[in-house]
């Protein structure tokens, strides 16, 4: 029995150049993410946020909760398990190299305005506001490198 290979024809490279420039796209968006994006360590250190892209925006969950195994799970004003639970949401680049959304507390469920840069020393500047930033406070955070415990990853979730 003879196989036959079907090949390019010589001479036609439109299939290589779209590939070229199929694979040039996908490099070209992933050097476009945001700093914003990953695993970021609350200013207190006992919180672990991650910020991913979601639908047409960027959003941010709880991943990791530092706290010891006899201790209850923190729970959101609803009574929820605040592991995994979304607390930034529609975050939208602006043309001052900031994002603004929206950051739930989720101990009351005050929902505040948000702006967040990334500043020239790598860290995370979050500014919760009510009305205008000047009106509110900031938080920084230090970039995630650790790795979470099976037990403390939060699956996905949304409200």
């Amino acid at each position: 029995m003879k196989v036959r290979h079907t090949l390019l024809p010589r001479g036609r490279g439109s299939d290589h150049r779209l590939a070229q420039a199929v694979a040039f796209l996908l490099v070209a968006a992933d050097a476009a993410d945001p700093a914003i994006l990953g695993k970021w360590l609350t200013e207190s250190g006992h919180g672990i946020i991650e910020i991913e892209r979601c639908e047409n925006a960027i959003c941010g969950r709880i991943v990791g909760i530092d706290r010891t195994p006899s201790e209850p799970m923190p729970t959101d004003v609803t009574g929820r398990s605040q592991c995994g639970l979304q607390i930034i949401s529609e975050v939208m680049q602006a043309k001052d190299d900031a994002w603004y959304g929206r950051i739930v507390d989720p101990r009351d469920g005050v929902i505040y305005h948000a702006k967040l840069w990334v500043g020239s020393d790598g860290r995370l500047n979050l500014r919760g506001y009510v009305g205008i930033p000047l009106l509110g406070s900031t938080q920084v955070w230090s970039r995630f490198t650790g790795r979470l415990p099976r037990r403390h990853a939060a699956r996905s979730r949304t409200p």
